[in-house]
């Protein structure tokens, strides 16, 4: 990997966790900046984003999720589902 990549993504990696903690502090605008920042880096500098990091990022609005702060959890049957507070955006994780 070249260094301009593995700079790329460790700023990304610093945005995602900033986000996170700006949600848990209740600075929702700021964190939804920082993972707009982080989805442009990427795109720009063709760098994906991590899996773990990525199932979290709700891609209409750009807003981390976090339940019960940004999302709605629901469990069926076998998937437990994410639903941003946006009301689009669905992330399904299959129980095992």
């Amino acid at each position: 990997m070249s260094l301009i990549k593995e700079i790329t993504l460790f700023r990304i990696n610093r945005l995602l966790e900033l986000a996170e903690n700006r949600v848990k502090e209740n600075k929702i605008d700021l964190a939804k900046r920082y993972v707009y920042i982080a989805r442009r880096l990427s795109m720009h500098n063709k760098v994906k984003i991590p899996k773990s990091k990525k199932l979290f990022i709700c891609k209409k609005c750009n807003n981390y999720l976090i339940p019960g702060i940004t999302c709605k959890v629901r469990k069926s049957k076998d998937f437990i589902i994410y639903k941003c507070n946006c009301g689009n955006e669905n992330k399904m994780f299959i129980l095992h």
